[in-house]
């Protein structure tokens, strides 16, 4: 299951993305410029006429873009937040999320709000587009939630390679340490026994030649 700041901005990325290409196709098949969905989007501020302009400016593509844009990552928050309340953690879980969170976007933007609310894409789209237009914006948050479940498992399994060879280096150096400190042990160090030696010679122990003419 992918981490919310990783699935969300990258099935944000791709649906913006798939969307925005597939519908640009479906316009030129409609025989209108790639950029128009954006600029009928813009149909809630500046009206129907907003379907009629085909330039390319920022009042009508770039803000109709803009709001594509937030639309999409909108909807990928949905489907990150579906997928880890329900807890799916299915190979196919990013899909099911994705082309259900395209539905639920399909049902609200055209039969729960407003007409001036939808995204317009039906002023210059037929209605099979249009649905296309959303099937291309769930298929583009199943691929950015793959995505960012690819490197979410990456990144456990090189947390766990890295784990383990913390461990198992450190437990090779105990059996090391551990043999050091035996052998110190069986072979006393020299200066030790040195002062061992002295030790005795201040006591007032005599010398060895002394002891034996005693």
């Amino acid at each position: 299951m992918a981490r919310f700041d990783l699935g969300w901005p990258l099935s944000g990325i791709h649906a913006s993305a798939v969307s925005a290409l597939i519908l640009g196709v479906l316009a030129l098949a409609a025989g209108e410029p790639v950029w128009m969905p954006f600029n009928a989007t813009t149909h809630a501020i500046h009206g129907p006429e907003a379907a009629d302009v085909q330039a390319l400016d920022l009042l009508h593509t770039g803000l109709g873009g803009t709001i594509h844009v937030l639309a999409c990552f909108f909807w990928s928050g949905i489907a990150v937040l579906m997928i880890r309340m329900i807890g799916l953690t299915r190979a196919g879980a990013a899909w099911l999320a994705g082309l259900a969170t395209a539905i639920l976007a399909g049902v609200v933007d055209y039969g729960l709000l407003p007409a001036r609310l939808s995204p317009g894409w039906e002023l210059i789209l037929p209605w099979w587009a249009v649905g296309l237009g959303f099937v291309a914006m769930g298929v583009g948050i199943a691929l950015g939630l793959n995505v960012a479940a690819m490197i979410d498992r990456r990144e456990m399994t090189e947390a766990e390679l890295h784990q383990g060879s913390s461990l198992s280096v450190t437990a090779s150096r105990h059996p090391a340490e551990r043999s050091l400190a035996l052998e110190r042990l069986r072979r006393p160090r020299h200066d030790l026994l040195d002062r061992r030696g002295d030790g005795n010679k201040q006591r007032g122990d005599p010398p060895n030649d002394e002891r034996s003419d005693i």
